[in-house]
C-alpha cells in the first residue's frame, strides 16, 4: 500500500469516527447524548425542543460508501 492509500484510509476512519460521535449525540439514551441535551440549551439559547429536534432528526448519522468516498476525495487533506 502506498502513502496515498494509507492517507485516504486514515481520512475515511476520521470521518467514520465523527459519524459515530453524531450517532451517540443523536441517541438520548447514550451518556454523550444526555450530556449534550443538558448542556446545549444554556450554551446555545435554543429550547430543549429545538435541541431534541436537531439532534434526533437533523444530525447526519449515516453515510453510504459512495458518499464517504466522494467526501474524502473532495476534501483532500482538509
Amino acid at each position: 500500500m502506498n502513502d496515498t492509500a494509507l492517507s485516504r484510509e486514515h481520512r475515511e476512519r476520521r470521518v467514520l469516527a465523527v459519524i459515530e460521535a453524531a450517532r451517540r449525540l443523536a441517541d438520548a439514551r447514550d451518556p454523550l447524548g444526555r450530556d449534550a441535551r443538558r448542556a446545549l440549551p444554556a450554551a446555545t439559547g435554543l429550547s430543549e425542543a429545538s435541541i431534541e429536534l436537531s439532534l434526533s432528526r437533523h444530525l447526519e448519522t449515516s453515510v453510504t460508501p459512495a458518499d464517504l468516498a466522494k467526501l474524502v476525495t473532495r476534501a483532500g487533506s482538509a
